[in-house]
This record gives structure tokens, sequence and C-alpha cells, in this order.
């Protein structure tokens, strides 16, 4: 696959030769900024205009021409004041280099340099460098014109070759990627075809500069996600690791009680003492604060167990939070490594659903479990058809209109009989039976929870469920 040709000299030469045709004799009518990374050159030819555009946003400069004035937009910077309404004298080209100059009355002359990343326009006064499009190219203000060969004369013998000739200017697309090439058809996917070698390289430079920037956005997108799956991994094999030696070491509350049984063998002063643990049936090497009493220490470890159970409902806690994140960031990923276009990157995303669903609906937490009751009809549509899973656990006061409530099903653990009565609890005070002393509530895996067609929001059918009563309570 021979390289595109749409940064080599001779492409650069044939541009300005064809330029040479069109501007003759034109005047400047406009220059301008956009932004920081396009310049926009407007030329009046008699009643009619003719444009150029030099865009540097993907690291070399791209043409494209228009057969028509290119109006300002707001936020444009002015350039080369001093040429404006001058007349062109002359289009040169450099020799087997990648830059032409237009040669405008009074020794002005602007200068293209398509030299990649390093791609210019400067303005010489008098072949003294006063003015740039990209300023901070600093080395371009120590340009000496008399160090380029121009080729004007040579325009005549090109235009005749070509006219025995015509040349052809094709667009090819490889890779996701875009290639401009000069009279060579090529095994590749074929998107533009032209004689005119301003009209291909405009299709050509659009196209390039819109891959561009989705690529570029796609790859910054992908980098984002990937770092968020890591974090994620990392969080639940983190709060896995930790659950692990929680649920498995020595409940502190038991090892509190078993002081408590031996009270008379421990003094104080002492670091550890060995003692007969009646829950395993073995003796236990357990450590002391040697300032403390038998009794101070047993009370030590009673707060440690506290501490421990809250470390646990936290463990429990990021766990779920992580697989959820990862149930919805693992697909994003891969439905961004397959997009094509950048309205397929611009879909919403759906892992903003998920990371704002806690402020989306009522959130609570019982035992390391996340019980969440919706806010409104449209809001438990939302919570029981697109949030809720098939084996999550659904509630709703029965006969009664109210809120819907989801127990999550974590680590496809059985939900305690606690966890189900809060979330009932829950249930009853979000409805309208909220002041009454007991509420009936409905239980049901989600499964087993759908929505009539026609329904009203909020409304749905239960086919099997189980009933307990509950008091409604907030807190």
């Amino acid at each position: 696959m021979i390289a595109s040709f749409h940064q080599h000299y001779i492409c650069i030469e044939r541009i300005s030769f064809a330029l040479s045709s069109i501007l003759e004799n034109a005047v400047l009518s406009d220059a301008y900024r956009y932004k920081e990374d396009e310049l926009s050159l407007v030329f009046k030819l008699d009643e009619n205009y003719f444009s150029l555009s030099l865009n540097t946003s993907c690291r070399q400069g791209l043409f494209q021409f228009f057969d028509y004035e290119l109006s300002r937009s707001s936020g444009v910077q002015p350039l080369f004041e001093s040429i404006k309404y001058k007349r062109i004298k002359g289009i040169f080209q450099s020799k087997n280099d990648r830059s032409f100059l237009l040669e405008f009355e009074q020794n002005l002359i602007l200068l293209f340099k398509c030299y990649g990343p390093l791609s210019n326009v400067i303005l010489f006064e008098n072949n003294i460098a006063k003015e740039s499009y990209r300023s901070s190219i600093i080395n371009d203000f120590q340009v000496q014109l008399n160090q380029l060969d121009r080729l004007a004369s040579e325009k005549l013998s090109l235009e005749i070759e070509e006219s025995k000739n015509k040349l052809s200017y094709f667009v090819y697309k490889k890779n996701q990627q875009y290639e401009f090439q000069i009279d060579k058809q090529i095994e590749e996917e074929q998107v533009y075809f032209s004689y005119d070698i301003l009209d291909a390289y405009t299709f050509f430079s659009q196209r390039y500069i819109q891959q561009y920037h989705f690529l570029k956005e796609k790859e910054s997108l992908l980098k984002s996600l990937s770092d968020q799956i890591k974090r994620q991994e990392q969080v639940l094999y983190n709060n896995k690791t930790r659950l692990h030696y929680l649920e498995n070491a020595i409940n502190p509350e038991e090892i509190g009680h078993i002081i408590m049984a031996n009270l008379h063998m421990i003094n104080k002063g002492d670091e550890k003492t060995e003692l007969f643990d009646f829950y395993r049936n073995e003796n236990i090497s357990i450590k002391l604060k040697k300032e403390l009493s038998p009794q101070d220490n047993a009370a030590q470890y009673y707060r440690k167990a506290k501490n421990r159970k809250l470390e646990i409902e936290q463990a429990y806690k990021m766990i779920v939070q992580a697989e959820e994140k990862l149930k919805l960031l693992k697909p994003r990923l891969v439905e961004v490594q397959l997009a094509e276009t950048k309205k397929a990157l611009k879909q919403k995303d759906k892992i903003e659903f998920e990371q704002k669903n806690a402020s989306g609906f009522k959130e609570f937490e019982c035992d390391g479990f996340r019980i969440y009751v919706g806010r409104n009809s449209e809001n438990n549509d939302v919570l029981t058809l697109k949030f809720a899973k098939k084996d999550d656990l659904w509630l709703h006061a029965k006969g009664v209109s109210g809120s819907h409530v989801i127990i999550k099903n974590q680590q496809k653990r059985k939900t305690p009989e606690h966890v189900i009565q809060r979330a009932a609890e829950l249930a009853a005070y979000f409805s309208k039976s909220k002041s009454s002393g007991l509420v009936a509530v409905m239980v049901t895996e989600k499964k087993f929870v759908r929505k009539p067609k026609g329904a009203l929001p909020g409304q749905v059918r239960v086919d099997r469920e189980d009933v307990i009563l509950a008091e409604p309570k907030l807190e």
C-alpha cells in the first residue's frame, strides 16, 4: 500500500498550480483564525468569491477550498490586516518542497509551509517575516524568502502535460483511515474520485478531520472506560479479600465473652493470656492491653466487634456497587470498541443512569444489603422494569398505592428475614396505609412482576407472592 500523498510535495505543487489559475489578480477580502487551529482566507474575483481554509487540528496542514465566501462566526481573530484588499500578482511553488507563496502588490507575500505538524502561513513585508497564523512556531520568523527556489516558469509545461494525460485524484479508506492518491487506483475502499485536485483534496480533508477527531474521542473514551474498569476490579478484589478475612477471623465479640467468663484468671498488667475457647473447644491465646483491667479489655473487644460489623457491611456495599458498575462498564467498553461513527459515541451512556440511581431512588441499607424505594409512579417503573434484576426481591404494600421497593440480590446470598422485614417496613411507610398499625406487604422476586399492556405508570401485575405484616417505619 502506497502512503497517502496528501502531504507529499508533488500534491502541494499541484495544489499551488491549480490555485494560480483561479486566484490570478484576485483581491484578499478577509483573513481570520477560527479558534486556534483553522485559518480562513477569502478572495474576491470580480463579482465572485473563492475561499480556502488551512486546518491544523490533526497535527498536519489540511486544505479545504470553496467557490463561495466563507462567513465569519463569533470568536474569530482577524489576521494579516496589512494585505487585506491587496491584489495577487503571482503564485509560486518551491522546487521539491512542500511550500508555496502568494505574492501581493507592495512587496507583500504569504508563504504557505505544509510541513505536517509544523504547517504554517507567514506574512512577509519587504522579505521580512512580520506575522504568522501560528505565532507559537517561533523559528518561522527566521525564514529567508531568498532561499526558496520559485517555480512559476514551470506552470505552463505542467498544464500542457496534464492536458495530454489528465490526472485523476482518489480518496480511499483503509483501516478507518482516509488516504489521498494521485492517478493511482489501488485495492482499497474507494470513497471519492475527481479530476479536480481542489475538489478531491477538500473531500479528503473533510473526511480526514472528521475521522481523526472521532478516533481521538474514541481512544479517550476507551481509556476512560478501561481505567474505570480497572479501578472497580481493584475495589472488588480488595473488598472481597477484606471480607474473606473478616468473616473467617475469630469474632472479637466471642473473645470478649471468653474474657468475661474468665475474669478471675486475668490480672491487670497482663499482655496476653491463654484461655479455653468454648466456641471451638480448644485453648486460645488472647492479646491484652496491660494498662487496662480485664473488664476494660473485654469492652475493647466488644468495640472491635461493633467496628467489624460495620466493616463487613461496608465491604458488602462496596462489592455490590463495584459489581453493578462493572455490569455496565464492560458492555459499554465493547460498544465503544465497535463504534464506527461519532453519533454512536454520543449516545446516552447507560453508566450515567447507574451512577445516578442512588439519587433517582430513595436508598437505604440494612446489614450490607441495599434497599431502593421508588419516588413516584414513573420512578417506580424505572426502578422495577429497568434497574431491578430478575432475582432481586420486590415489595409493595398490598391493595393500596405506594412505592415499589427493591432489595438487591448480592453475591447470590439468601436475603435474611430481618432485611426483608426492614424493606417491608419501608414499603408500608411509603404507601397510602402509612398511618395504619400493621400493613400487609407483598414480597416476591422481580421476575414474577410484569407490566400489562396499556397499564398506567407504576401499575404492575404480580404472578406469585408472599404476604407479610409490617409496621410502617422510616427509621
